[in-house]
C-alpha cells in the first residue's frame, strides 16, 4: 500500500457535512428499532419502503412498450409536453399567467429573451433534463383517466400524512 502522505491528494481538505443530508446519514447509522427519520426522503409505506403510485407504474409500463419513445438526451428546454402540461397544472388552464405566456410566446423577440434566461438557469443545474420522469408525468397529465387516478392516489397519501402528523402531535401533547 502506498504512503498516503506522498499522494497528490494528500492536501485535499475534507468538505463539511451537508447539514440537511446529515440527518439521513445519522438515521441510517442508528440501529435502534424506535428511530424516526426526520430527514429528506421519499414518501414511504408503513413498512418504511419507498412508495410508488400505481398510476406511475402504469405510465412506466406504457412507456416501456411504446416503441416510438426515444431514449436520447433532451434539449436544454426539456420535454415540451411536460413543460406545457406542468404549467397548466401549476397555474390552472384558464389562468391569467397561462394567457400571458401565450402572448409572450407570440412575440418572438420577447420569447427568445425569456427562453435564453431560462436556459441560463437550467444550464447551471444540469446539461440535459432527464427524460424518464418528465415522460411519466406528461403521460399521466395528458390522459384524463390517469390524471383522475393520480389525484385520488395523491389524496390518499395526503390524508395519511395529515393523520400521521396529527397522531404525532397528539402523542407529543400526551
Amino acid at each position: 500500500m502506498a504512503d498516503s502522505s506522498n499522494s497528490v491528494f494528500a492536501y485535499v481538505v475534507r468538505a463539511p457535512e451537508d447539514p440537511i443530508l446529515w440527518v439521513t446519514v445519522a438515521y441510517n447509522k442508528n440501529t435502534s428499532l424506535l428511530k424516526v427519520n426526520w430527514g429528506v426522503g421519499t414518501y414511504q409505506t408503513k413498512e418504511g419502503k419507498p412508495f410508488v403510485l400505481n398510476v406511475v407504474r402504469r405510465a412506466e409500463q406504457m412507456l416501456v412498450h411504446d416503441t416510438s419513445q426515444v431514449k436520447e438526451y433532451l434539449a436544454i428546454t426539456g420535454l415540451a409536453d411536460f413543460n406545457k402540461l406542468s404549467v397548466k397544472l401549476i397555474f390552472g388552464a384558464d389562468s391569467r399567467s397561462i394567457q400571458e405566456i401565450g402572448i409572450v410566446c407570440k412575440d418572438s423577440d420577447v420569447a427568445s429573451k425569456v427562453e435564453s434566461q431560462l436556459k441560463l438557469v437550467t444550464r447551471t443545474m444540469y446539461s440535459n433534463p432527464p427524460i424518464h420522469g418528465a415522460s411519466i408525468v406528461a403521460t399521466i397529465l395528458k390522459d384524463r383517466q390517469m390524471y383522475d387516478e393520480w389525484t385520488v392516489e395523491l389524496k390518499a397519501i395526503t390524508d395519511r400524512i395529515i393523520s400521521t402528523r396529527q397522531k404525532l402531535f397528539d402523542d407529543m401533547q400526551a
